[in-house]
């Protein structure tokens, strides 16, 4: 399947990147970390790697997230794992263009701390410029409301 302009605006992100973490969940105090993230293509022009290391909750964290637009379904597609926990987070949802400023995408995740599988989230990824973008993930609590659960900015690392 041939390329198109979604997957060349994935080419922006590359690089090494300042990343601000906010873990919440509504009912405590927000908790601050830094991190690192360097992204590069894990299949050239298809599919782009984020490695992000840093801290949370006091302990060391890595992620390693895969994203890529789906051709085919006319989805942003995104599969991340991390070191907290042994789940994989699939999400996906429609974008209108390469330029679009926010997408959000949608997936079940397993919530191992209050026990529940199968627990629906939404991603919601900002665009501000070319040197900033934001991924926040949000849970839903029993009303149906969103709750911000954790929310990465990034900040394009410039060289001293």
């Amino acid at each position: 399947m041939a390329l198109g302009p979604q997957q060349a605006a994935l080419g922006d992100l590359l690089g090494t990147w300042d990343v601000d973490i906010v873990l919440s969940d509504g009912a405590k105090p927000a908790q601050h970390s830094k991190g690192k993230a360097e992204y590069s293509w894990v299949i050239t022009g298809r599919w782009l790697g984020c490695h992000l290391t840093g801290t949370m909750l006091g302990f060391p964290y890595e992620e390693f997230t895969i994203l890529g637009y789906d051709s085919y379904a006319k989805n942003i597609v995104e599969v991340a794992v991390e070191s907290l926990d042994n789940s994989m987070l699939l999400s996906r949802g429609p974008t209108s263009g390469p330029n679009q400023a926010v997408t959000a995408l949608y997936g079940e995740l397993d919530e191992y701390t209050a026990g529940v599988l199968h627990s629906p989230y939404k991603v919601v990824l900002k665009n501000i410029d070319r040197d900033h973008h934001v991924t926040t993930i949000l849970g839903f609590d029993s009303g149906g409301n969103e709750v911000r659960k954790v929310e990465f900015t990034f900040s394009r690392a410039h060289s001293p």
